[in-house]
């Protein structure tokens, strides 16, 4: 039997992305979940996937929702992350968004989005599966992204700079 605890520690191990999954809450606002990780499956049609808890405040709105919106963070939205990983009923409320025409909440800034409409969801132990089709695109080069490791924010540093970006 694999202890839960350690299976966290040894998964922690692996640096990702931070991203924002953002979704309608059914009341013209935005809520949503922070993920470590998405991954795209499929260039034809163009699919990506994500797993959250089913006991997630967001769960019941991607379920309703046909549209949700991967919001990649740049290495300034540290407040983003935490803000969307709690479980705050109106975490979302003061995050900067706009609201496409699908009704896709997207956060504004993000260093890139990718909107899409639900395509499947599948069980996956005590988290769901949801694999989307992407629908729309936006990228933001000028900056870079926000990492997670070991259970901790930061950015992205090249060989041979400090945290800052400038050369060591």
């Amino acid at each position: 039997m694999i202890e839960q605890e350690r299976y966290k520690r040894v998964m922690a191990q692996y640096p990702t992305g931070i991203a924002v999954i953002s979704v309608a809450d059914g009341h013209g606002g935005i809520t949503g979940l922070t993920a470590s990780s998405f991954t795209s499956v499929s260039l034809n049609p163009p699919l990506v996937l994500f797993c959250t808890a089913y006991d997630t405040d967001s769960f019941p709105h991607l379920q309703r929702e046909p549209h949700f919106a991967i919001n990649v963070l740049a290495e300034d939205q540290t407040d983003l992350a935490w803000q969307f990983a709690g479980s705050e009923r109106d975490k979302g409320l003061a995050a900067p968004h706009l609201i496409r025409a699908s009704g896709t909440p997207v956060l504004t800034g993000a260093l890139a989005v990718i909107e899409c409409e639900k395509h499947f969801v599948y069980p996956g132990g005590d988290h769901a599966i949801v694999v989307g089709r992407v629908v729309g695109l936006d990228l933001d080069q000028g900056r870079r992204p926000l990492l997670y490791w070991r259970g901790n924010l930061s950015g992205f540093q090249t060989p041979g700079t400090g945290s800052d970006g400038n050369t060591a």
